[in-house]
């Protein structure tokens, strides 16, 4: 797969390990998410997820 990208468990595409430290160092909110997650409720983690996936959904289907 030459995009940067690779299959997640869910059977969509997720940035390379490379590709995604690139994105959260351009963009601190997305650092400070990662930063918080260990101590993040196990709501809160799921509704971040279930947001990514559904804007995700949305726009594979465009």
């Amino acid at each position: 797969m030459g995009d940067g990208n690779t299959p997640n468990k869910r059977g969509g595409k997720r940035p390379s390990l490379k590709k995604a430290m690139h994105n959260a160092m351009q963009f601190p909110e997305l650092l400070a998410v990662v930063d918080a997650w260990p101590v993040l409720p196990n709501a809160v983690k799921a509704g971040i997820v279930a947001m990514v996936e559904a804007v995700n959904a949305r726009e594979s289907s465009k």
